[in-house]
């Protein structure tokens, strides 16, 4: 009961922040919040701000170096840059020299793939490009889990209190032109270096699909105010475990809680010391062999932070028995970005 009441308090409150914010929570952007930066789209005046007010020293900017072969003038590099140098028990990784500045600068991102398996077994799995697989015609309705939220590195290290929200269209299918845009937002905590403790998570049951496929949008935002807690402690009560449930037809008592996560996001975002980490939009189709894009299948699908410049898929592989992705050319080097992994099966009544 008092989660309830809890619940309809802060509902007043949002009803009167997306008042205020109004047009950041409509669906008129590729992006569910876009007046809002991304901790690497902030100027370096913005930046010095941020780390002021999250009170944490602004990293130091070094050169972007690749390491092909030897690393004899690793200790002259180090003196030089001022760069702590990783442990020397763990080896000089390439991936280190590669990504010498912030995981958490990065603005693109990266579309993995791994397909459901009948059989699991211990072996390194192959992770597709999410462009080049067969999409399946027969998804009408699909069921959508979070697997995984990484922290490799976020701005101020530590302990992380991070906001994952995540938006989608929900098609009716007795009213072709008829959409529900729905949010999904929940809090998850998690060290750095480290992941989440979430796996299956419920976001959406039952999503309607509509014929031309799927549009997600995701985001995370590194919360670093206290004062947010009691706004926070509403999406974690029970009435926003466990995702939500759709149906068929159209389902007007869904908007207030989509609009009430949402909301909370933005009141979230006013704030200084809270930041965007992250935002990618995902439009999954049914184009199978189109040269771009990215296909609609059952599977799991891994949304990585990081640029074309670095990243390919060629060069990685999913650890079944650690639930990771590694590096195929040596496994215990683990992927240097953050990212997310959500799964998405076939929905049955």
């Amino acid at each position: 009961m008092k989660s309830m009441v809890k619940v309809f308090t802060f509902f007043c409150t949002v009803f009167f922040v997306t008042s205020v914010f109004g047009e950041n929570s409509k669906p008129t952007s590729q992006l569910i919040f876009p007046t809002h930066k991304a901790v690497g789209e902030l100027s370096q005046s913005e930046k010095e701000q941020y780390f002021k007010a999250i009170e944490e020293k602004l990293p130091q900017k070094t050169k972007s170096k690749k390491v092909t072969k030897s690393l004899g003038n690793e200790d002259q590099y180090f003196k030089k840059t001022g760069v702590k140098p990783p442990d020397k028990t763990i080896g000089m990784t390439s991936a280190f020299w590669q990504n010498e500045t912030e995981a958490y600068r990065h603005t693109e991102c990266q579309i993995g793939y791994l397909p459901l398996v009948i059989t699991p077994n211990s072996n390194l799995r192959d992770v597709q490009p999410a462009q080049s697989i067969q999409s399946d015609i027969t998804l009408s309705r699909i069921n959508v889990r979070l697997d995984k939220l990484r922290v490799y590195d976020y701005p101020g290290g530590g302990n992380h209190e991070i906001m994952f929200t995540f938006q989608a269209d929900n098609s009716i299918p007795q009213q072709a032109s008829q959409k529900e845009t729905l949010t999904f937002s929940q809090v998850y905590e998690a060290q750095e270096g480290e992941g989440a403790g979430v796996v299956g998570y419920p976001i959406f049951i039952g999503l309607n699909v509509g014929k031309q496929g799927a549009a997600f949008k995701a985001a995370t935002i590194n919360v670093k105010n206290d004062r947010d807690e009691e706004a926070l402690s509403v999406l974690k009560s029970k009435e926003f475990q466990g995702g939500l449930t759709l149906l068929t037809t159209a389902q007007p008592a869904l908007a207030p809680f989509s609009a009430l996560g949402t909301g909370i996001a933005e009141m979230v975002l006013s704030r200084n010391e809270n930041k965007k980490v992250h935002e990618c939009y995902l439009g999954l189709d049914f184009d199978s062999g189109a040269a771009y894009g990215v296909r609609l299948a059952a599977g799991n699908y891994i949304v990585v932070q990081a640029p074309d410049s670095e990243f390919q898929w060629e060069d990685w592989a999913y650890d079944p028995v650690n639930a990771r992705i590694v590096k195929k050319s040596h496994h215990k080097d683990v992927v240097p970005y953050n990212y997310v992994i959500f799964r998405v099966t076939k929905h049955t009544d």
